[in-house]
């Protein structure tokens, strides 16, 4: 059998996934096999469901490339060399997230040089956030302080909206032949909360 992947999970919570492998089998490389399999973690996960937070990794005889399964042709994710124990913390800016084309949420490693010698081996630890769904339908990530969704002939329903800084008035401005200021409801004050309903550019208040 070729060089195959342990894994351990260290934490798999609400929202973070932290997991640690190593690697042991016969002579032989691994080429695109399955590493992180998303909906064995968790059955929730979408197909963009994980995104790359931190990694580490010493790898002694053997390098390996993890990339984003596609169900074409697969992302690179990232390279770890051999011999050159090192990291990667990408939580600056909010973590790697899923950009293969046709995903399927996996991650997937390719070595380069294991023969199965005794002192080949190592580690690898990877750290994952599950993104929820709203980022993962609009592609505003929680975690990262800056976006927004632009609609183009699609259907959105907004419930609930409430201006913080300015209690009782409008949360949401629309522009584009479209009017601008919509009673959209305050927590603080009794009532059914309204829905901003949008269909293309032709907006509907409900329960106004």
């Amino acid at each position: 059998m070729a060089i195959a992947a342990t894994q351990q999970i260290l934490n798999n919570g609400p929202r973070n996934i932290t997991l640690k492998y190593t690697f042991d089998g016969t002579s032989g490389d691994a080429t695109e096999d399955t590493l992180v399999d998303a909906r064995n973690l968790d059955s929730k996960l979408g197909q963009g469901g994980l995104k790359l937070m931190k990694a580490s990794w010493a790898l002694t005889g053997f390098s390996a490339n993890l990339q984003w399964e596609d169900g074409d042709t697969n992302i690179d994710l990232l390279q770890m060399p051999a011999e050159t124990p090192g990291g990667a913390d990408f939580t600056e800016f909010g973590g790697v997230v899923n950009n293969a084309a046709l995903q399927t949420g996996n991650i997937v490693f390719t070595t380069t040089g294991w023969t199965n010698a005794a002192a080949e081996g190592g580690y690898v630890v990877l750290e994952l956030k599950k993104r929820d769904l709203v980022a993962q339908l609009t592609g505003h990530d929680p975690d990262v302080p800056l976006g927004a969704l632009s609609l183009t002939g699609d259907s959105i329903t907004v419930f609930g909206f409430y201006n913080p800084a300015l209690p009782g008035l409008a949360a949401m401005n629309l522009t584009g032949n479209v009017p601008t200021a919509f009673g959209l409801y305050d927590p603080f004050l009794m009532g059914a909360p309204d829905a901003l309903t949008m269909t293309g550019n032709a907006p509907t208040v409900v329960n106004a």
